[in-house]
């Protein structure tokens, strides 16, 4: 399971760079900057202001550029970043969930749980187990 979510955050980083590359032209938003904020502050909250703050844009122009050249909101992408974390944070430690939601910033751990179904299409405590061998994933 470590090692899928690992395959699955360099191929979502391989998407970015893909798109990144495409549209390298346009100056108006520097995606690297953007999504090295996000990474960085993946632990914390981060709201679309302070994103398009960095981006020099105001809010509707920033999430209208942001997905035109990705595809998906900022918001979505710092959610999947903060979800990608978790899965690694679940494979490598021994942490509750509601630890692994803290650590993310997430002050409510059924909200996190919530947000982590909804993009994984399984609990945290299911994907813990998968890994530990004690459950298989149903669809």
């Amino acid at each position: 399971m470590h090692v899928c979510s690992l395959l699955r955050q360099i191929l979502t980083h391989m998407t970015l760079l893909q798109t990144q590359a495409r549209h390298h032209f346009d100056q108006s938003l520097n995606m690297e900057a953007i999504q090295t904020l996000m990474l960085t502050r993946v632990h914390e909250s981060l709201d679309i202001d302070t994103l398009a703050a960095a981006a020099n844009l105001s809010k509707y122009h920033f999430i209208k550029r942001y997905k035109s050249l990705t595809g998906s909101t900022p918001i979505n992408d710092f959610i999947r970043m903060k979800i990608e974390r978790a899965c690694h944070l679940l494979d490598i430690t021994d942490q509750r969930i509601s630890e692994v939601a803290w650590a993310l910033g997430y002050e409510d751990a059924y909200y996190f749980s919530r947000a982590f179904s909804k993009v994984m299409g399984i609990s945290p405590s299911q994907y813990r187990g998968i890994r530990l061998g004690k459950a298989t994933y149903k669809e």
